[in-house]
């Protein structure tokens, strides 16, 4: 008995967790809403032990995260993979939208918010999966592929001329 009320009352509090943040993301002027998610979405990917350097841009950040979903969802299900595997996808997306925010000289279409939290909806419930995955089963996904520096490439302590 105690379990399940423990349970619903969990149910209960993620459902409201999940519809206050969405009436705040709603509240928020457009610009500022693809930076909250874009900030998300950088989370998310350092989760994922994806490439999450300062200073790459959107589009390198999605790209970087595309190849990591790929990675990750490489040795699951087809089925299960077929549904996680557009987040690459939903990433590029929202990076576009980042860089017209930041970038363009034109306002954003009034239908960039709503397109930017329906792709945050698919895209963080997909991540959730991913990274939940990557901690039932850490010996079946592969890690990122080290990211080569071209200073640092082959040196070993030694000077090469």
């Amino acid at each position: 008995m105690v379990l399940i009320f423990g349970l619903v009352t969990l149910g209960l509090l993620g459902f409201a967790w999940v519809a206050v943040d969405y009436i705040r993301l709603k509240r928020l002027p457009p610009a500022k809403l693809i930076a909250v998610l874009y900030h998300r979405l950088w989370r998310y990917g350092k989760r994922l032990q994806a490439s999450a350097l300062e200073g790459e841009t959107p589009y390198e950040f999605a790209d970087s995260l595309g190849q990591r979903v790929d990675q990750l969802t490489y040795p699951m299900r087809e089925a299960v993979a077929d549904h996680l595997s557009p987040a690459a996808l939903e990433a590029r997306q929202l990076a576009e939208l980042v860089v017209l925010a930041q970038y363009s000289p034109h306002p954003l279409s009034r239908e960039a918010p709503s397109q930017a939290r329906r792709l945050w909806r698919h895209l963080s419930w997909r991540l959730l999966l991913l990274w939940i995955s990557t901690r039932l089963t850490p010996n079946r996904i592969r890690p990122p592929a080290p990211v080569s520096r071209p200073f640092d490439a082959g040196f070993r302590g030694d000077v090469r001329l």
